[in-house]
């Protein structure tokens, strides 16, 4: 095997090009055995293999102090087992094991962690600056996709590296188009033209000779100068990027090593920011992803000789949310659908198959999104925005400015809100419940169970008098959902539910969500050390059933909160200002102040003390 020689990323300057052919089937295999087992991103890793190859032999990461910054990280596979972890890539994605993004406290060569997209061009920059007032040499290379480059943070990046005149490198992953043979050979020609050194001298002195005619209105000069700008419209299709003071060239073949990194050395020295456009296939190499890349974008553990997730069959949180949506709108033409690039994460694929007009994928652009949103509902419209918990995080200031304060009654639905496992630090949704806890006007409710789920999307919409937030987990929840046509019912606004309070209750505590299962299980815990429990589901997170909460704490010996959320202004805090004037000790139960590695929820909440045992505990500790 080559694979298991490759100690540094140097090594694969080491090998023929017949070689590369062999190492890349070897690449694929690993990715394609690991992800079948530990689950991952698998589509675009394929997709990158050569891309990534290329990079690494035109670049030099170990001795020139070249830095290869990634957008995401989805994409970096084929990158971690080239860069001295191929011994422990099999453990990618579990406790302790590799992360499924960059870290840089894994490897000394993930120069910038990535788990949110469109960040690489922004970060190239500063890193580039930073080395030039250090006196630091090495080239400063950004891969971004054509996805992420719908985010206006990308736009952002490129409008300062063009009046920044730093000599970064942008790889353009295009992954989306192919390239007609036609209009492939014309752009390869074009791009090698360009790209020569010989050619970009001859034509830097040509139109500096020739700038000082131009300015004085030379009738011939500038149609000289017409002429090149309509040879790059019709030639070059990175016109908006040359708008940018970028120079653009390609687009090539990404899985195509020689061109790559013959084109890469090519302009990797000439000065100002510069673009690549590589195209490559997602899916590349195995033809269940090749064939549906959007399924295995991010996917579970699944048969490698079929491609079929092992599944447990049960309706997951975003199935549910999407069937619902698609029921309310068959009765309510008023509903629109909005999501950031994750349609199918989300669950609305079928809502957009069956009301097309209905449904918005703004790309990613969570900000627009919110904003776009507040919009549809000023004029009348009911919009049902579904976007992760995480990803949320960057519209905090939309959510504020333009719905909360004008209190426009959107429906917020956060999927993945709390520990999603395996995705690590950058996907859990653990403070959804505290920054918009925060924000006036933002009403919030955590469903327990399936048809508690489909009651808040039904209450969601029936809700007008300002923004709420329906907040649940990845995968599935507890219990059945009706199916059988009957009409859903309102959840009661603000009000709480006692799963069991009998008389002489020592401990009561108060559960949020999908949390509301565990506690079942700690208050039967609980009952089998000597200790009476009542047990609340708390429904609504905000507004907290302030009432119903201070009437049977006052019986109680202890509360508990617990909650999938940080212990940073979360639930727990909002029943701990109900109780303040109430002299009972509180405890809370909540992930803490630390950013949470992966790793499944079992192992984490063993990690992290949320425990029956280490709650029996701290109860007995208070009590005492």
């Amino acid at each position: 095997m080559f694979l298991e020689k490759i100690i540094g990323p140097n090594d694969v300057k080491k090998l023929s090009l017949n070689d590369i052919g062999r190492l890349c089937a070897e690449i694929r295999w690993a990715i394609i055995k690991t992800v079948s087992g530990n689950g991952g991103h698998l589509a675009s890793n394929l997709g990158s293999v050569e891309l990534t190859v290329a990079l690494l032999r035109a670049l030099d990461l170990e001795k020139k102090g070249d830095e290869i910054i990634w957008d995401v990280g989805h994409q970096t596979y084929a990158y971690k087992l080239l860069t001295g972890r191929y011994g422990r890539f099999p453990t990618l994605r579990t406790f302790n094991g590799l992360s499924g993004y960059l870290k840089r406290n894994e490897s000394p060569y993930d120069v910038f962690g990535a788990g949110h997209s469109s960040t690489s061009i922004s970060a190239a920059l500063g890193i580039l600056e930073a080395k030039r007032m250090r006196g630091e040499t090495g080239n400063v290379t950004a891969v971004i996709g054509d996805g992420a480059l719908t985010s206006g943070i990308a736009y952002e990046a490129l409008n300062n590296a063009g009046s920044s005149k730093n000599d970064i490198l942008i790889i353009l992953n295009t992954n989306e188009m192919s390239i007609s043979k036609n209009t492939g050979a014309i752009a390869h020609h074009l791009s090698k033209l360009i790209s020569d050194p010989i050619y970009n001298k001859i034509l830097f002195k040509i139109l500096e000779a020739l700038r000082p005619y131009k300015k004085k209105g030379n009738i011939f000069v500038n149609a000289f100068f017409r002429f090149l700008e309509t040879v790059k419209i019709l030639l070059v299709p990175g016109k908006i990027f040359e708008s940018f003071n970028i120079r653009y060239f390609g687009p090539i073949d990404g899985h195509d090593v020689k061109l790559v990194e013959n084109t890469v050395k090519r302009i990797i020295g000439l000065p100002g920011p510069k673009i690549l456009n590589v195209v490559t296939k997602k899916g590349l190499g195995y033809r269940p992803s090749f064939e549906n890349p959007i399924k295995f974008h991010g996917i579970g553990s699944f048969d490698i000789e079929t491609g079929k997730t092992k599944g447990t069959g049960v309706k997951s949180c975003s199935e549910i949310f999407g069937e619902t949506a698609v029921a309310l709108r068959m009765k309510d033409e008023r509903i629109v659908a909005i999501t950031a690039a994750m349609g199918y994460g989300t669950g609305l694929t079928e809502f957009g198959a069956r009301f097309p007009k209905s449904y918005y994928d703004v790309g990613i652009e969570e900000e627009h999104a919110v904003t776009f949103a507040g919009g549809m509902a000023v004029k009348g419209m009911v919009p049902f925005i579904a976007i992760y918990s995480t990803f949320l995080q960057r519209s905090f200031d939309m959510i504020i400015h333009d719905i909360a304060i004008q209190n426009l009654p959107v429906r917020f639905f956060l999927d993945r809100g709390g520990i999603v496992g395996d995705d690590g630090e950058t996907h859990h949704g653990v403070f959804d419940l505290s920054y918009l806890r925060m924000i006036p006007n933002v009403s919030i409710i955590a469903p327990s169970n399936s048809l508690m789920l489909q009651r808040a999307v039904y209450t969601a919409y029936k809700y007008d008098k300002g923004p709420i937030a329906v907040r649940y987990p990845r995968g599935p929840l507890p219990g059945e959902i009706l199916e059988d046509g009957r009409e859903l019912e309102v959840l009661p606004f603000g009000k709480c539910e006692v799963l069991r309070g009998d008389p002489g209750y020592d401990v009561l505590i108060i559960a949020a969500g999908k949390m509301t299962s565990f506690s079942g299980g700690l208050a039967a815990h609980l009952e089998s050390e000597g200790l009476k429990t009542a047990l609340i589901d708390a429904v609504w997170v905000k507004p907290v059933d302030a009432a119903t909460i201070r009437f049977m704490a006052e019986k109680a010996k202890c509360v508990v909160t617990v909650e999938d959320n940080s212990i940073i202004g979360g639930f727990g805090d909002g029943v701990a200002c109900v109780l303040a004037s109430i002299p009972v000790p509180l405890i809370k139960i909540g992930w803490p102040d630390e950013f949470i590695p992966h790793g499944t929820f079992e192992e984490l909440c063993g990690k992290f003390g949320i425990t029956n045992e280490n709650i029996l505990n701290k109860i007995k500790e208070a009590i005492k």
